[in-house]
Formats: C-alpha cells, structure tokens, sequence
C-alpha cells in the first residue's frame, strides 16, 4: 500500500438522489426563503415515508436543490420506488393550495455507486453522472413544455435494470421511458428513463400543450399517453 493509498477515504456503495427547483431563479428573496423552506420539509417527508432515515444520509444543501446520499446497506428494492412514490405525493399534497407562482416543480434524478467523502465534497463519477441527468435537456424539454408536469425524474439505466423494472411496490415500469442524454460540451453520453407526475387539476384545464418529438430512442409521451387513468376520470365523473 502507497502513502496515496492509506490517505484515500473508504469507497461505499450509495444511492444517489439529486432534486432541483424549477423557476426558483425568478422569485424575490422572501419567496425564494418560503421556496427553500417548502423543499426542505418535502424532502424531509419523502425521506420518512419511504422509510430512509435521513440523520444518516450525506447531505449537501443548494439553495434551490439538494443533493443526497443515502445510507449504505438499504432494501433497494423498497427505498428506490419509495423515493419515487413519496415524491409524487409529497408534490401533490404540497401544491394543493399553493397558486402558480408558489407551487414546487421538481427535476430529480436518481443512480447509486461508489462514493468518497473529499476533503471539499463528494468525489464520484456516480455523483457527476447523477448530476448531469438532472440537468439534461429531456427534463428541462418535460417542464418547459408541460405546464402541469409537478415532477421530471431521470434513473440511470443500471438502477432501472436493478430495481425499477421489476415492479416493486407496485410501481409500473412502463411508466418509465429510455432516452439518450447527450452532452458533448461536458463529454458526456449515457441512457436515462424518464418519469412524469402531472397535477390532475391542471392537466383537466389543458395546461400541457402538444410537443414535438426529441432527439431521443423515444418520443416524449403526451400526459393522455402517461396518465389515462387521469383523463378518463376527467371524462366521465360519474362513471358513466
């Protein structure tokens, strides 16, 4: 063993959840305040419902986003479709009585894999692949173009193969669709699926407007094509 050797912190395995505001940049400082409260509680909440302590998580605060690392040794199989469920709710329950103006619209992404604690942060590829989801243009392209989409969830293509494709939980894997992120400017190249929550009440208002196809190995779906079940309560209230 080198002296580099016995100077490197350990290498754990870790789940990785990075969110990020949408529109946080065009508010005034005492909104800004009540946004940054606001996220902080949503996250706190999706962290206990989905049964994460969150004391043990590495945690490194944004302003408008948050970057966590969640504990080693956790039942991927339960906290991965949890954070997702949790988020979706937490967002709901959150917006419920909150205007346009005040309502949480999130970019979130998720992956896992090897983490070192630096002396001025996080050191991992997973970390920057992780980030680089976050910021790709398909869930940029998702809030841009539909008004009523609350949440826009990038996972890696290893944590969809590991976890989400198989259905725990209940949560439906067709819900996730594959697309290309390409970044040539940060070199960066990978596949990603990409999940849509919508608010009911808005997309019963017609606030997604169509889209035009993306670079991508799929087309974006529309919210009829991702939520039906949504539509058709609208349509017929009575169950008619």
């Amino acid at each position: 063993m080198t002296a580099l050797d016995r100077t490197v912190t350990p290498g754990v395995r870790r789940l990785i959840v990075a969110v990020d505001l949408v529109g946080y940049s065009r508010h005034d400082h005492l909104r800004q305040l009540n946004t940054q409260r606001r996220l902080l509680e949503l996250m706190q909440r999706v962290c206990a419902e989905a049964g994460i302590d969150r004391d043990a998580c590495l945690r490194q605060a944004q302003g408008d986003g948050e970057l966590l690392l969640l504990p080693p040794g956790l039942d991927e199989g339960r906290a991965v479709p949890g954070l997702v469920q949790e988020l979706v709710v937490a967002l709901r329950e959150v917006n419920r009585d909150l205007g346009d103006g005040a309502r949480l619209r999130l970019r979130a992404a998720l992956h896992q894999g090897i983490v070192h604690e630096g002396a001025n942060g996080f050191v991992s590829r997973a970390v920057v692949r992780a980030c680089r989801l976050l910021d790709s243009s398909v869930l940029r392209r998702a809030m841009s173009d539909f008004p009523a989409c609350e949440l826009a969830l990038a996972v890696s293509d290893q944590l969809y193969e590991d976890v989400l494709e198989h259905g725990y939980r209940g949560l439906d894997p067709e819900r996730f669709h594959r697309y290309r992120v390409d970044m040539p400017e940060k070199e960066f190249s990978a596949d990603a699926w990409v999940y849509l929550s919508f608010d009911p009440g808005r997309l019963a208002a017609g606030t997604a407007p169509p889209v035009t196809p993306l670079p991508a190995l799929a087309p974006l779906p529309t919210p009829q094509e991702l939520a039906p079940h949504l539509f058709q309560a609208f349509q017929n209230p009575a169950g008619h």
